[in-house]
């Protein structure tokens, strides 16, 4: 077999992999966004912010025994199933250790946390109480994720799919269900664990055979305590400075704020973590892929259809916050409205140009994801307090884009001296686009400031449609892989006998 026929057939095989999980990612946040619209109705301000209070709170010390993994394990498929199984026992002796911990001293840690932000002691009972209930994710987490990581070495992103679509909607499903039966927050708190189990359940089933057969190699513990243990202080420093803002708003103002923030912030979360899916898919194609020529064309199409998928967000959020707030959670979340579009333009950043992680995985420029997620924390925490003082929600989300952004600069610099690449042909597409549209959506309404709710649609139709046609026009080589691939009967390669 020619290796052109091999290239094809792997990036047919990555683009139905890549296809595949984003929609599943995309069915997985419709079904968020619509237990989302029901929870709002049902559920106080009140309990949503504790929840999410309590919920950033586990999720920060989940990753204190949170190695990322799969990002080690799909590095590097000819050893991956050595590396999963040293990951598993390494990262899930610790994380039992932790969950046993947060479950006997989750008042102590809500108390400590509370007299470092100087937090209204009258709402740490019930932040303190969901936390001791929520103990055994990080246990669940340390379990699953290097089992999800075998999977996607071998390329097995079908099955990554359906997984993913099944536990969201049963996360989601269970959670509505026993919310109007009336279990208020804890709704949320079972969903959360059925999806959780689910995960674990059928990656073990995926993935039980090769883990039991495989032998722990010295190469392996090396990079669990090598690029696993810079991973693991990346991770937990980048977590604490994406879940901190919640916690913050919910200390500083109030757990009805963090409510708020939360929403705010879930709404373009959920297109983040759509294209999420799609880095999984290009960091097992640069793993497959050493050349730096192959690895700027993963990059380089990667980013340009993460970037087309996520600019809609901006040019329909940012002049129709007010419309997409009350269609989606209802006229009393308004006070998200104004938050929810400094956070648009934090995730669209953030999400779209992702991809320098994958590079710099391939690269083993682990430090990267250390030094990053450091400055992003530090530059947090001396800006979050004066500029929620200043603004309230508003001010927070100012923080975390601002933080947030500091060092892409200085990484996209990086990737553009590894990989030899210009980045005008990669950003200047959505840029154009995204601009046309978002004046068209700018410019009607302050003609026509009366419109309907029908005239807001037919608006927001058109922006689209404009975006859309401009894409096409503008990055024409983008949508041609992707009909071709989609549209060629690809069959995978059979090696020569």
């Amino acid at each position: 077999m020619s290796e052109k026929r091999q290239q094809q057939g792997m990036r047919g095989k990555a683009v139905r992999g890549a296809g595949g999980l984003m929609l599943a990612a995309a069915l997985a946040k419709a079904g968020n966004l619509l237990s989302m619209l029901v929870l709002a109705r049902v559920l106080l301000k009140e309990e949503i912010g504790g929840f999410a209070m309590a919920l950033a709170l586990v999720v920060i010390l989940a990753k204190s025994a949170n190695f990322e993994s799969r990002r080690d394990i799909i590095r590097d498929p000819g050893n991956a199933a050595s590396k999963a199984k040293a990951y598993l026992l390494i990262q899930g002796g610790m994380a039992l250790v932790l969950s046993l911990l947060i479950y006997f001293a989750s008042a102590a840690l809500v108390q400590l946390w509370a007299g470092i932000t100087l937090w209204d002691a009258a709402s740490t009972a019930v932040v303190a109480e969901l936390l001791a209930a929520m103990a055994l994710i990080p246990l669940l987490e340390a379990l699953t994720l290097p089992a999800i990581g075998l999977v996607e070495s071998r390329m097995l992103f079908r099955s990554a799919a359906i997984l993913e679509i099944t536990a969201v909607f049963l996360q989601a499903g269970l959670a509505i269900w026993l919310a109007l039966r009336g279990l208020g927050v804890w709704a949320l708190v079972i969903g959360v664990y059925a999806g959780m189990v689910l995960r674990w359940v059928v990656s073990w089933g995926l993935t039980a055979r090769a883990l039991l057969a495989a032998s722990i190699s010295r190469e392996s513990l090396r990079s669990v305590f090598g690029f696993g243990t810079t991973m693991l202080l990346s991770m937990l420093i980048g977590t604490a400075a994406m879940n901190a803002p919640e916690i913050f708003v919910g200390a500083g103002v109030s757990l009805a704020a963090a409510g708020v923030y939360k929403y705010a912030y879930m709404l373009p979360h959920a297109a983040e973590q759509v294209i999420e899916h799609l880095t999984r898919v290009s960091l097992a194609m640069l793993g497959k892929h050493p050349d730096p020529k192959q690895q700027a064309r993963v990059f380089s199409t990667a980013t340009r259809f993460s970037l087309a998928v996520l600019m809609p967000g901006i040019i329909l959020g940012l002049p129709h916050a007010e419309f997409l707030v009350t269609v989606i959670l209802g006229p009393g979340w308004l006070r998200a409205a104004d938050p929810l579009r400094v956070l648009i333009v934090l995730v669209v950043l953030r999400a779209g140009l992702v991809h320098w992680r994958d590079v710099a995985t391939m690269h083993g420029r682990s430090d990267f994801f250390l030094k990053t997620c450091l400055v992003t924390f530090l530059c947090m925490l001396v800006i979050s307090v004066p500029l929620m003082r200043l603004w309230g929600v508003v001010g927070m989300a100012w923080a975390s884009l601002i933080s947030w952004s500091l060092p892409l600069p200085f990484l996209l610099f990086w990737v553009r001296r590894v990989l030899g690449i210009s980045f005008g042909p990669i950003f200047g597409p959505s840029l154009i686009a995204g601009s046309l549209s978002l004046s068209l959506g700018l410019l009607v309404p302050y003609v026509f400031p009366e419109l309907s709710r029908s005239g807001l649609l037919a608006l927001m139709a058109g922006q689209i449609t404009v975006y859309t046609l401009c894409l096409l026009k503008f990055d024409a080589e983008l949508w041609e892989l992707l009909r071709a691939e989609i549209l060629r009967r690809n069959k995978d390669p059979v090696p020569a006998k």
